[in-house]
């Protein structure tokens, strides 16, 4: 037997209880695992979608201000705004390929 907190109050409670012994707030029980892992799986979606924006503004900003001092700097700040884009568009089709674009990215900045 495991503890789940419970919907409207928030008291640990047993996973297996219908209701809330505190509040008698009904608890839905035969799939609340899978809608908790579907909404915990969205937000880290929407999370990776907002990063991978910032990652994008940051590099292409990054690019044009060092592109005629820094040209190879540049290019690789060029690199990872495109990867970036690519894994906010990614997002849409694949969260997995979505987050490994945008790690390349991240190890393209931190190269530098």
């Amino acid at each position: 037997m495991s503890m789940i907190h419970c919907r409207e109050c928030g008291e640990l409670i047993s996973d297996s209880a219908p209701m809330c012994p505190k509040c008698g707030a009904k608890q839905n029980i035969s799939n609340e695992g899978s809608e908790n892992f579907m909404a915990k799986l969205h937000h880290g979606e929407k999370g990776l979608r907002i990063v991978s924006v910032i990652i994008g503004i940051v590099g292409l900003i990054l690019y044009f201000t060092k592109k005629e001092k820094e040209p190879q700097a540049a290019t690789t700040y060029l690199y990872c705004a495109l990867f970036s884009i690519a894994s906010d568009i990614l997002c849409f089709i694949f969260f997995p390929l979505s987050f490994i674009a945008l790690i390349v990215g991240i190890v393209l900045v931190a190269k530098d």
